[in-house]
């Protein structure tokens, strides 16, 4: 292994092998690693292919730079690589932080680049991120690489190959212990300037952009954001890798790098995505130059079938069936919960009127019944209600034909400290945080994901999609005007004048984002699941078709309404809470919603006033007067167990999608 000389930097460690005489393939390593890690890539290509792979400075037997690394710095012994080898322009690949390298060189040199092959990395971060980055640099200097070392194994590999491959678990955790942590931090730091997006479309030369679906740290949306931003780039899609394919999948990897460098720099057409797995793969074109946001997320449900995305989605989340518990406020006990999550779907938590304590608690008692996964969800809080002491007058006199007399102070409710039950969801450590009513704050997404805590956001309409994605959500959850309970709604004031139905929302939210989409709305069997993952969706949440269940321990008045309650005989309004939420059209529900009624107060003084005759209602069983949420599938409902409702949505998706 030579160390060779840059003029004005480090000595830099390097590997060649191979015939001489085209041009060199080069190989570039994520950070903390060293070029070791292209071992499985010189086996494959050294017969025939010139290739060469390099220690950046300050990794494996590398010398050191002078100061904190910048991409200036990287690119400048990048390119003193190349000119040592004076070999001509050169087929670049780069993985993670070396794929940003790649791209910056070629953006700086052009002249020594070949072709690019760019493997889970990004061109550009959100604000959202880059925060986060910067709190990992933070991690690393003030607790060392070994934790560093611990969440690296978590973001790189998906479960299943942890599972299966600790051998490389240990060997990664060893080659960043080697690293010193205040440089590891300042390489992090140097990660969150990256912005090349407004730069990308000017490159000219062949570009291979590769995605693992289940890698978290450079997810398949970043990848198409390349490939669509860089004219004629081919977009690969590994089904079931993470962010490491050369090493997870190397002979899938090695099979179509091998047919890039020897086709992809000879005029064939290179405009098109590709998703394959380890087993197969499929195409569809796409057009030439800098691809729109719609047309890309057009190619994303058309690329993967299915079933494939799918089961793409479960492994990435640690599921056996893509079958969600919906997070109903007070209609989510620990034992539902488990119930799903251990029949291989996803429990769930709806924390809106918990105090942090309760939580933690809830979390416990779930975690004594199951070892699966589970979100919790918050809404996001609206302004402060403007309050009208005399219009609340007039509410207190009609709630009281309905129920006991109401209080002049019953207005006046409360709700939990929104800070404090986010610090409470990041100490229940659930596998992910869903959000409704609106987007996280920027400061919270970057604790979310520097905890490996997946942000899944719940909208309404594709402008509410767009912006959680931009925001950095991980997941977008569709819900459809047909789902019971609130309408998640970002804007309170248009949540009943912008009702969308689930069969319209799941494929324009599809077209439009670039992050997994999970359908929610009027699904309650496999029939309904089954048609949302053709519309796009990798998977269904479910709420109303799980609260017949035993599990559910919902009071049995309102269970035995659900159970005969068709779809038309469901309503959207604002009379229990002041938030628009459907329930079944019950005798109050549609006396609060007539044109004579006093309109319903701002949430949440709604929800204090109606409180005293919900609680009767409760109590007499009367569920006329009950907060009786319901989606419209209501009657599809199954009294059978929860697990056995996963199981045959599940099944019977399988069975139809075949």
């Amino acid at each position: 292994m030579p160390l060779i000389e840059i003029a004005g930097g480090p000595h830099i460690n390097l590997v060649r092998t191979g015939p001489r005489g085209g041009p060199p393939v080069v190989l570039m390593h994520p950070v903390g690693l060293d070029l070791t890690w292209w071992d499985l890539q010189f086996a494959a290509f050294g017969r025939d292919h010139d290739v060469v792979a390099f220690d950046m400075p300050n990794h494996g037997l590398s010398g050191k730079l002078n100061g904190a690394p910048t991409f200036d710095a990287m690119t400048t012994v990048a390119a003193g690589v190349l000119a040592y080898l004076g070999a001509g322009p050169a087929h670049l690949v780069g993985l993670s932080v070396g794929g940003m390298i790649a791209q910056t060189l070629a953006l700086a040199r052009p002249e020594l680049v070949r072709s690019l092959s760019l493997v889970g990395t990004l061109c550009t971060f959100p604000d959202a991120v880059r925060g986060a980055l910067r709190e990992r640099a933070r991690v690393s200097r003030e607790d060392g690489m070994a934790r560093i070392a611990l969440l690296s194994q978590e973001r790189w590999f998906p479960p299943a190959f942890r599972v299966r491959r600790p051998d490389i678990l240990d060997r990664a955790a060893k080659s960043l212990l080697q690293q010193d942590p205040n440089f590891h931090a300042s390489m992090w730091e140097m990660i969150a300037t990256l912005d090349l997006e407004s730069l990308l479309p000017t490159l000219n030369c062949p570009t291979l952009v590769v995605a693992g679906t289940e890698d978290i740290n450079a997810p398949v949306a970043a990848a198409r954001q390349i490939a669509g931003l860089i004219p004629g780039a081919v977009l690969h899609e590994l089904s079931g890798a993470g962010h490491f394919p050369p090493v997870e999948v190397p002979d899938v990897f090695n099979g179509f790098l091998r047919d890039f460098l020897t086709a992809g720099s000879g005029g064939v057409d290179r405009r098109r995505i590709v998703d394959r797995s380890t087993t197969g793969s499929a195409s569809v074109p796409r057009g030439a130059g800098p691809a729109s946001v719609a047309g890309v997320g057009r190619a994303m449900s058309d690329v993967q079938p299915p079933l494939a995305r799918a089961e793409a989605f479960c492994r990435r989340f640690g599921l056996e069936a893509p079958v969600l518990l919906a997070p109903m406020a007070g209609a989510c006990p620990p034992s539902l919960s488990a119930a799903v999550a251990n029949a291989g779907g996803l429990g769930a938590c709806g924390a809106l009127l918990m105090q942090p304590a309760a939580i933690l608690d809830w979390a416990a008692e779930f975690r004594a019944a199951s070892n699966g996964p589970f979100q919790t969800n918050l809404w996001i809080p609206d302004p402060p209600p403007r309050r009208d002491a005399e219009h609340e007058a007039a509410l207190r006199v009609f709630l009281a034909d309905w129920g006991p007399d109401v209080a002049a102070a019953a207005g006046d409710a409360t709700l939990p400290d929104f800070v404090a039950q986010c610090d409470a969801l990041l100490g229940a450590a659930p596998s992910v945080v869903s959000s409704i009513m609106g987007l996280y704050p920027t400061g919270f997404v970057s604790r979310l994901k520097q905890a490996g805590v997946s942000w899944w956001a719940t909208v309404t309409t594709v402008a509410e999609a767009r912006a959680a994605e931009d925001a950095g959500a991980d997941v977008i959850v569709a819900q459809g005007m047909e789902a019971g309970g609130h309408r998640g709604a970002f804007d309170a004031a248009r949540a009943e004048a912008g009702m969308v139905g689930l069969l319209s929302l799941v494929p324009a939210v599809a077209d439009a984002v670039h992050v997994p989409v999970v359908a929610t709305g009027g699904i309650a069997d496999a029939r309904g699941a089954a048609a949302a993952l053709l519309l796009g969706a990798s998977a269904v949440q479910v709420g109303t078709g799980f609260l017949r269940c035993p599990e559910a321990k919902l009071h049995p008045a309102w269970a035995d309404a659900l159970g005969r309650t068709l779809p038309e005989e469901t309503l959207v309004g604002r009379a229990f809470s002041g938030r628009s939420g459907r329930s079944i059209a019950t005798a109050y529900a549609r006396a609060a919603t007539a044109a004579t009624a006093p309109a319903p107060a701002p949430y949440p003084v709604q929800r204090g006033l109606t409180q005293a005759m919900r609680d009767q209602a409760a109590k007499a069983g009367d569920v006329d007067r009950m907060q009786a949420w319901a989606g419209q599938s209501a009657i599809l409902s199954s009294t059978e167990p929860a697990g056995d409702v996963v199981r045959a949505i599940w099944d019977g998706v399988r069975a139809q999608l075949r």
